[in-house]
């Protein structure tokens, strides 16, 4: 099963992405996908990698951080108006920011945590979000 996923960040941004489920029990991990600079969610390779591993058991969860695309808007729902986004005014510091919103997603699928997949820049995003986080639920990082 597959379905839109919708995050909001700790600093109030909306963020799309989407969920594969495997048919039957879950695997005890979830997988969170953090997509390369410019990157979104849906681009074909990486949902053939989430169908793959929810045939093998995992929850997948793709997510776009604000840097997706190279210019796109986000939408930043406390001040109800879209700001600028994608990677040409995206900030890695913030990374972990739209990181932890989709382990969170990627949490609520698990029974023992998850494991942070990221892409090309999602995988300093993946690090910069374990070393700054320290966030028990993440049980791997893979880059």
């Amino acid at each position: 099963m597959e379905r839109l996923v919708h995050v909001e960040t700790e600093d109030g941004l909306a963020l799309a992405g989407a969920a594969v489920l495997p048919q039957g029990e879950p695997n005890a991990l979830a997988v969170v996908w953090i997509h390369g600079n410019t990157g979104v969610f849906h681009e074909y390779p990486y949902v053939l990698v989430a169908r793959a591993l929810a045939a093998r058991g995992y929850s997948v969860v793709l997510g776009n951080t604000r840097g997706y695309g190279a210019t796109n808007p986000v939408w930043n729902l406390r001040e109800d108006r879209p700001v600028a986004g994608g990677s040409a005014w995206e900030l890695f510091e913030e990374a972990p920011v739209d990181v932890a919103a989709w382990v969170d997603a990627g949490a609520a699928l698990a029974v023992e945590g998850v494991a942070v997949v990221g892409h090309s820049q999602g995988a300093a995003k993946a690090v910069l979000y374990a070393a700054d986080r320290r966030d028990e639920r993440v049980r791997g990082v893979v880059l």
